[in-house]
């Protein structure tokens, strides 16, 4: 049965890239099927805290982004990236894609985010204070970081565990346990499924800040906006592509409290303008580009 193939970028499996590219990948490839290659990155920033906009005009590359693009160049009937920053960012670093070039972002699972039965801002504890049960009504901000590489962010996490004002946010963040010991107003919370994580943003948070940098297409910040959260995020990524009207964006720490207080004077119409793609349309598109590739390959398949 003739298939298309969807393949990753291949950055993290040295041992397949090594196959792939070989000089036995005739004998292992006999058939080369259609494949569609996801791209990501570049690597350059995602594991080795580059900017091309910065650093791209200095000869050092990623080899595993020469890799993936020697792999692109082979076996690749289409190219697509999750945005069009990590396209331009390729790009940048003279890497050039098989055609055509499709951008599709990621979406969330919708039976698992959702904001389906989230309480409306006006009967948070923060807006409701009065009539509260509450003891807390502070506004909650819930943020994600793995990794205490300067790529995510972390130096903003520790000026604002110094900086916010904890009277009116209260800030938490699942991550590593041992980074609990790090902060003394900042809760960090332990990791949990999706399912129970989603439950929480929906019922525990308002806002979600994403702090990292150089990021193509963030998971936690398609899953927050799925589950209704505004976005403060991190300028300069694929974060401006995802959040748009959704949420502000930063260029420094300091202007973090301004910009959360600017949320806060007009939550209902961030909220409002929150627009997310959906695993459909996300699904079409790739369809779409599956369905190329198929009928070129049966231009050029022998009858």
């Amino acid at each position: 049965m003739d298939v298309v193939y969807l393949a990753n970028a291949i950055t993290f499996d040295k041992k397949l890239r090594a196959e792939m590219l070989g000089s036995s990948a005739s004998k292992l490839f006999k058939v080369i099927p259609p494949l569609v290659h996801r791209l990501d990155g570049p690597y350059y920033a995602a594991r080795f805290e580059r900017d091309p906009r910065v650093e791209g005009s200095k000869p050092w590359r990623a080899k595993e982004d020469d890799d993936v693009y020697r792999i692109n160049r082979k076996f690749a009937c289409a190219t697509v990236y999750q945005s069009k920053w990590s396209m331009d960012m390729n790009k940048m670093l003279g890497y050039t894609p098989v055609e055509p070039v499709r951008i599709i972002p990621n979406a969330a699972d919708p039976s698992i985010f959702h904001s389906n039965g989230r309480t409306h801002w006006e009967d948070t504890p923060h807006m409701a204070a009065s009539s509260s049960s509450s003891s807390d009504t502070r506004v909650r901000v819930v943020t994600s970081a793995w990794s205490d590489g300067k790529r995510k962010g972390y130096d903003t996490l520790q000026w604002l565990d110094s900086n916010l004002d904890f009277t009116k946010y209260k800030l938490e963040l699942y991550g590593r346990p041992s980074m609990g010991s790090r902060f003394k107003n900042v809760i960090v919370r332990k990791p949990v499924t999706s399912e129970e994580l989603a439950v929480e943003l929906r019922e525990s948070f308002d806002i979600f800040l994403t702090p990292s940098r150089l990021e193509p297409c963030s998971n936690s910040v398609v899953e927050a906006l799925a589950s209704g959260l505004p976005v403060v995020y991190q300028r300069g990524s694929g974060h401006d592509e995802l959040v748009m009207n959704g949420g502000l964006g930063f260029d420094v720490k300091e202007e973090l409290p301004d910009i959360l207080d600017r949320i806060v004077d007009s939550y209902t119409s961030f909220q409002g303008n929150i627009s997310v793609t959906t695993i459909e349309k996300v699904a079409e598109a790739y369809s779409e580009v599956f369905g190329y590739c198929y009928r070129e390959y049966l231009k050029r398949k022998p009858h």
